[in-house]
Formats: C-alpha cells, sequence, structure tokens
C-alpha cells in the first residue's frame, strides 16, 4: 500500500544551488499529462517542454489536488489539502480567516526578499476580488483583443512577460508566475497549431472550439477525434511560448540562475466515453494526472522521478530548494532528495485529491487516494466507496470494491484518521463576514412602511395573484419580493446596524432564468452616499432551471455610524427582485478596491466562457 519514490534516467548530474534564484512558474490550465510528448504521448506536443525536461526533472506520476481551478490554485500555492479559498469570486471574498501557518508561495517569497508577478489572462485570480491576485507586489492581466474571444491567447501573454522582463529590475530575486488558458477549452487554433484538425470535420455536437453543452452530449467517434485534435493543438500552441519565455531568459542571460516550473492545477476529459468533456464532477486520471517538471540551479538534468507525487509538493520543494525560511507549515512534503537521489527518499502513503460539490467549505467532500495499485473513493457525507485499479481511465474503470474488501478498509482508515482532522480544522476557521438575514429582521427596518406588506401568513399559490397585483413588497419572513410584470412597488429603503468599519457589501438573491414565469433577479440600489442608482444582476450559475442564492457584490463602504442603509427598487420590466439578506465582508480599505460594473461584468463573460459559471 506505500507508494516508493524511485528515480530513472541517465547519470545524475546535478549544478551547485544558487543564492537566492529567480522562479518562474508557467502554469498551464487544464492541461493533462497524457498529452504531452514529455510523457510519453505519440504526438510531438511539447518539444520545448521535453527539452526543458531533458536539461531538468520530471515527475511521472504527479497529481493535483483538486477538480476545477479554484480549489487546486489554493491547494497547491500554499502546499495544503483544505486551505482556504485564495480565488475569491466578488460571492465568496474574504470569508474566512487564514490559519496562522497557512501561507501562500508569494507571502513566503516576500519574507525573503523576493518580489513577486502575475501575468494572466484569467480574470478570476486577480485584485481587488482574489486574495492570490492581492499576494503579488505586481499583476498584470492580458485581456483579450478580439471579439467573442474566452481569453487572451499565450501570444500576447508572451508579450506581457517581454514587456515586464524589459522593465523589470533582474538583479534582485524574482518570482514570475504566468498563468494561461491555452489547454482550456475553448480552443480556436490558427496554423500551424491547427495540423492534426480535419478541415472537413463537421458535427452538432462542437462549435467554435468547445461542445455546445456542459452535460448531456452525445459524441461520435468523429466527435472524439475532433475534441482530441483541438486539445493537442492548445498543447503544442502553449508549448510553442513555453520555448519562447525560456529563450528570452537565456537571451537575458538570466537561465543559469533561474528554477522553471512547469505544471497544472487539473487535466480535462475530451469526450472518451462519448458524454463527458471538461473537468467539472469527475476524478478519473485525465483529471488528476497532471504534468510537473521542474529545471534550473541545485536541480539534476535528466531525471525521472516515477512514484506518487503531487501538486502540494510544489511549493514544500521549492522552498528546501531556495533555502526559503518559514514558519508555515505544509501537507505536502518537499521531493528535494528524492530529485537529487539520496538515500532518505520520501514515501506517501497514497496520492490526495478532494471533490466538493459546492464551494462551501462545510460541504461535505469525496476524499480521492490513490495509491501505486489502487484508486479510494470516499464521499465524507453519504459514506459511499469506490475501489479501482490504476490507471483508472475514464472508459476503462471497474470498480472492484468487493473483490477487494480489505483495501478498501485499509484507505478508508487512512482517510478518516488523516485527512477528516485536517477537513474539521477548515470548517472551524473563523468566518470574517457578517450575515444580515431579512428572516431575522422586523418590518420596523424598511420605510415606507406602508411601502411593504407582511404575507408570513398567507397561502402564496392562492393568493399570489392577489398579492402581486397591490403594488406593494412583499415581506413572508424569509426574503422581501416584487415582481415588476404584475406591479409597480415603489422604492424601499432598508436600514441595517453593525460595528462602524469598511466593508465588502452583498446582497443575497434568488437567481433564475424562469421563476413563476419572469427571471430573477435584478435590481436598482443605492446605497450609503452613492449619488445615483446602480444595477445590480444575480444569474444562476447552473445549466438547470432550479432557482439559486447567490450573492451579489454592490461595492465597498465606509460605514462610520454603526448603520448601513440601502435604497432599492425595480430595474428591468417584467422581472423579480427577490431578496433574502446581506453580507458584510471587513475589508482593508488600503488593499482593497471595488471592482467597477464593466470590470465585473467582463469577469463575468470570461468566467462564463471557461464554464466556471455553467
Amino acid at each position: 500500500m506505500i507508494g516508493l519514490l524511485f528515480l530513472s534516467g541517465c547519470e545524475m548530474s546535478t549544478p551547485e544551488p544558487v543564492e537566492k534564484p529567480n522562479v518562474v512558474w508557467i502554469l498551464l490550465d487544464a492541461a493533462r499529462a497524457n498529452n504531452f510528448s514529455a510523457y510519453g504521448y505519440e504526438r510531438q506536443t511539447s518539444p520545448n517542454i521535453d527539452k526543458l525536461a531533458e536539461r531538468g526533472v520530471l515527475l511521472e506520476k504527479h497529481f493535483a489536488q483538486g477538480i476545477y481551478t479554484r480549489p487546486s490554485v489554493s491547494s497547491y500555492m500554499t502546499g495544503r489539502y483544505f486551505p482556504i479559498d485564495y480565488l475569491d469570486r466578488p460571492d465568496t471574498a474574504e470569508l474566512v480567516k487564514p490559519p496562522v501557518k497557512e501561507k501562500l508561495f508569494t507571502q513566503i517569497l516576500r519574507e525573503s526578499g523576493y518580489n513577486s508577478t502575475i501575468i494572466t489572462p484569467h480574470l478570476g485570480m486577480l485584485p481587488p476580488t482574489s486574495r492570490f491576485g492581492r499576494s503579488f507586489d505586481e499583476y498584470t492581466y492580458v485581456s483579450p483583443t478580439k471579439a467573442g474571444q474566452a481569453y487572451a491567447p499565450f501570444g500576447q501573454v508572451f508579450r506581457g512577460v517581454t514587456n515586464w522582463l524589459n522593465k523589470h529590475d533582474t538583479t534582485a530575486p524574482f518570482f514570475l508566475y504566468v498563468h494561461v488558458l491555452d489547454t482550456h477549452f475553448p480552443h480556436n487554433l490558427e496554423s500551424p497549431y491547427d495540423q492534426w484538425i480535419d478541415p472537413k470535420f463537421s458535427g452538432d455536437q462542437i462549435r467554435n472550439g468547445t461542445p455546445v453543452q456542459q452535460k448531456g452530449s452525445n459524441f461520435s467517434e468523429l466527435d472524439q477525434k475532433h475534441l482530441i485534435n483541438l486539445y493537442d493543438g492548445g498543447v503544442l500552441y502553449a508549448d510553442e511560448y513555453v520555448g519562447r519565455i525560456l529563450k528570452s531568459f537565456d537571451d537575458a542571460g538570466l537561465t543559469d540562475n533561474t528554477v522553471f516550473v512547469i505544471s497544472s492545477d487539473h487535466g480535462d476529459l475530451l469526450g472518451e466515453n462519448g458524454t463527458t468533456w471538461g473537468h467539472f464532477g469527475d476524478d478519473s486520471s485525465e483529471i488528476l494526472h497532471v504534468p510537473f517538471i521542474m529545471a534550473g540551479p541545485g536541480l539534476p538534468d535528466h531525471r525521472r522521478v516515477g512514484a506518487l507525487t503531487e501538486n502540494a509538493d510544489i511549493v514544500p520543494t521549492l522552498v528546501e530548494l531556495l533555502n526559503l525560511s518559514t514558519d508555515a507549515s505544509f501537507d505536502g512534503f518537499s521531493l528535494l532528495s528524492a530529485i537529487r537521489g539520496r538515500d532518505d527518499m520520501v514515501k506517501r502513503e497514497a496520492a490526495f485529491a478532494k471533490v466538493h460539490s459546492s464551494d462551501d467549505r462545510h460541504a461535505a467532500p469525496t476524499y480521492i487516494l490513490r495509491t501505486a495499485q489502487f484508486k479510494y473513493s470516499l464521499h465524507t457525507g453519504t459514506g459511499k466507496e469506490r475501489l479501482w485499479p490504476v490507471p483508472d481511465h475514464l472508459t476503462t474503470r471497474k470498480n472492484v470494491l468487493n473483490q477487494f474488501p480489505q483495501e478498501a478498509r485499509n484507505l478508508r482508515t487512512l482517510a478518516q484518521t488523516k485527512y477528516d482532522p485536517l477537513w474539521k480544522a477548515l470548517t472551524d476557521l473563523e468566518t470574517l463576514h457578517l450575515n444580515y438575514s431579512i428572516r431575522n429582521t422586523t418590518l420596523d427596518r424598511f420605510s415606507p412602511r406602508d411601502a411593504i406588506v407582511d404575507i408570513s401568513d398567507s397561502n402564496a399559490t392562492a393568493d399570489a395573484q392577489d398579492i402581486l397585483r397591490d403594488g406593494l413588497w412583499q415581506f413572508d419572513e424569509a426574503h422581501i419580493s416584487t415582481c415588476s410584470a404584475m406591479e409597480n412597488a415603489p422604492p424601499l429603503t432598508f436600514r441595517m446596524e453593525l460595528q462602524p468599519g469598511h466593508y465588502r457589501v452583498f446582497a443575497s438573491c434568488l437567481a433564475a432564468r424562469d421563476y413563476l414565469g419572469y427571471p430573477a433577479s435584478a435590481f436598482a440600489f443605492k446605497a450609503e452616499d452613492d449619488q445615483a442608482f446602480r444595477r445590480a444582476e444575480a444569474t444562476t450559475s447552473n445549466s438547470g432551471a432550479d432557482p439559486q442564492w447567490v450573492n451579489v457584490g454592490l461595492g465597498t463602504y465606509d460605514i462610520a455610524d454603526g448603520e448601513f442603509t440601502i435604497e432599492i427598487d425595480n430595474d428591468e420590466d417584467k422581472h423579480w427582485v427577490i431578496l433574502g439578506g446581506f453580507r458584510f465582508v471587513p475589508v482593508d480599505q488600503d488593499s482593497v478596491q471595488s471592482r467597477s460594473q464593466s470590470e465585473a461584468e467582463e469577469a463575468e463573460e470570461s468566467l462564463r466562457a471557461l464554464g466556471y459559471l455553467e
């Protein structure tokens, strides 16, 4: 049951470590290891990365700790299995206080005199709403230049890197993090990166470089080949600009003093089973087996490490390699001794990953434990277990739980003794927000009082038509609501008491494409010293018809008198406004700024195009 690290390859040559070498970390989003020629793929998809691996170290059986970006980035950037969420969305921003011993790699580097820069087309990890983005000293968002693009391609990001390199003081140690999306759907390829695409391909399941629907696809064999061809072209394109970055650093004379890291946050499914694509909701090897390659001072060349390693090991390995001093604690561990081939090679019982059904840290996760022989899955809420032989490819999986009950019991014990306490520690962390629920308020906090009617004791179905034609807001113990398609309720002011301070404010709204015949929930609001009404809209993040409660960011406000006042009004014809309360997140007004409405809309459009909001 123990996976031992072993080494293979040519005679080891380890360059002497350089004092405070630079670090360039290139993250290829949604890149699965199996489609890189460096990992034995039959197509030459990654010639530049192959060359980097030849002069460095490649981890052959390396696994991510999350199946999508948000939990994965937070995990590998802290070296922890259950970190807080550092890629905050506006509706979940800074809700949890980080543990004292939990630190981002950028924070550890700053303590040792490093400057950190992030360059990315990914809007989900930038200031002001991302604590991860705010941890960098500098950041550059690379926006698309063509209409309809889901993200800026690596070519544009590369220009951002060269601009940064030309102006940056490279005499001081630096960390450059480049997070790109070209290995993520959608894939819109140009020559020569479309070399594997059949120009005659035609299908109704795939359009504009991506499947047309998130679920329920029915891919033909030609569709499946097309998805693979698209993906491989994306890898080839990303590899081209990895090579250009490496050459730029070589031309600048920085290579000998720079550690280069290539990794990914998760992989992707490419319709192998005829229906499933992307990376939400599955934990097969196509999702969790990801590349990890390092080269630079202090590392051997021509080295392949052939046992179970994790993304959570990357930061501990870099901390030891760079000889950084930190009081941070990690769940992963340094691989440096194994990489250098010493006798004190590390041992790992299993590689760990987790799957959350929601972004709520209290929601019961599924644990994934992969050993040298098996992959075990345990849902901590229902107790459902599964056991597969490895490699557990999506199309060849077979649940062998009944055939190997002792192995399952051993892994269940490991899951409960090692990982349950870590999850509990996350759920026990102090929250930093205040929820002000309408359920717990009284009508005297609304004005004008005669603009709202209490329907708590009404039969909602029987009285709906009469209630919704009285020109008033409805209050039913849990929320306030009105529907502009049926009535014209006047603006309503709501007052809440809280401690003086600077807060990011959110409204809890019911979002639905169709709620009793009309969409929900857009409204106009004017809070505190706002000079004019602004628009807020709650959008559902699923493709089904079920309504969802979501938190919509309204902005940051300095509340000096201990009372927050907001005026709410209808904003659209034939639309519901359904509010369940407000959330106040204390923030440092010197470090956090509100994202403008246009920036928020751009971020939402980008994240939706990448499949994060559908």
